[in-house]
């Protein structure tokens, strides 16, 4: 089923209130998104439809007041679900995440061909349950009246699960004893050890959006 993205910048002429965006079909109006609007200041109000239906549907914009408004850059683009996980997850992989590199070593200073690094987060530096106002995105429903997502619940249900993993990771270095990762900014703990070598270490390092690819050198002594 494909998913309808529906943007717009809009600003009142006077006070602060609601304004929402639906969609009508033969039969129902769906609620698409709402926003929180104040005079002086755009808003964003974004959202969407699933388009579970085929049938012509109709772009309503409500308010309470009956204020007059402005809107500006206003788009309706339609992606496939596929599509929209697909830029979703390029957003996160860039907003959120950096990449980090693990160079293992002997105590020689040769590689450590399969050496297996078990990394779990301990910290995430996004404040979990909390959501921007620049835009006033709090404002925006995650679901709508039959109790569907939005394309907003979709992000919100993603980021849930992927926040909740804490589970460590393991990932085998290289022939050159390296192991490149992608990780969500924040603090952790890694711990490296190797099948042919009884002693192993740990460690802690953060993640922060300041530091495009940091590199962790680690040497085992065997």
């Amino acid at each position: 089923m494909p998913v309808n993205n529906f943007s717009a910048w809009i600003q009142i002429n006077e006070g602060r209130e609601a304004i929402s965006i639906l969609f009508r079909t033969t039969n129902e109006l769906v609620l698409g998104g709402m926003v929180i609007v104040k005079h002086g200041c755009w808003s964003l109000l974004k959202g969407g439809i699933v388009a579970n239906f085929s049938t012509p549907v109709g772009i309503l914009f409500e308010q309470e007041h009956k204020s007059g408004y402005m809107m500006d850059n206003v788009s309706l683009q339609r992606f496939t679900k596929e599509e929209w996980r697909f830029h979703q997850d390029i957003s996160i992989n860039k907003v959120r995440k950096s990449k980090a590199r693990f160079k293992l070593t002997h105590a020689n200073q040769t590689a450590m061909q399969g050496a297996i690094v078990s990394i779990k987060q301990l910290k995430s530096d996004f404040p979990f349950g909390c959501g921007p106002t620049v835009a006033n995105f709090m404002e925006m429903p995650l679901a709508d009246i039959n109790f569907n997502n939005t394309p907003a619940g979709n992000v919100v249900d993603k980021l849930l699960h992927e926040w909740k993993h804490s589970q460590a990771m393991e990932f085998t270095a290289d022939d050159k004893g390296s192991v490149d990762v992608l990780l969500f900014h924040g603090d952790y703990n890694v711990t490296v050890q190797h099948t042919e070598v009884k002693s192993s270490t740990s460690l802690s390092f953060r993640v922060t959006k300041d530091t495009p690819q940091a590199t962790i050198n680690v040497r085992i002594h065997t």
